[in-house]
């Protein structure tokens, strides 16, 4: 068994999709808090939310694989957002320069 200690990240994820990312922020002698969630201070594969009711989500410490999954979803949240019709052509042009190279 591991054990989670403060600083320590936690992914939420629902159907295997990464809707939240955690950090544990303090702990006791049987739980590892991070804001209004509680969990089992010992972990195997997953970790255990303490109260948690019927809820579709799992919790997964952090690796490097999720760590790129969240970073490369926060990235298309901002471009979802973007108003391409403020951005000067020129600028355009770079950025799908940019894309075309990869």
């Amino acid at each position: 068994m591991n054990i989670l200690k403060v600083g320590d990240v936690i992914y939420r994820l629902y159907h295997n999709r990464i809707t939240d990312k955690l950090v544990i922020e303090r702990t006791t002698k049987t739980q590892a808090i991070s804001g209004n969630y509680k969990f089992n201070i010992e972990y195997g594969s997953w970790i255990n939310l303490i109260g948690g009711k019927g809820t579709f989500c799992s919790y997964s410490i952090a690796t490097k694989e999720l760590d790129i999954e969240y970073r490369k979803n926060q990235i298309k949240k901002v471009i979802e957002k973007i108003d391409y019709s403020k951005i000067e052509l020129s600028k355009l042009e770079q950025i799908v320069s940019v894309l075309d190279c990869l």
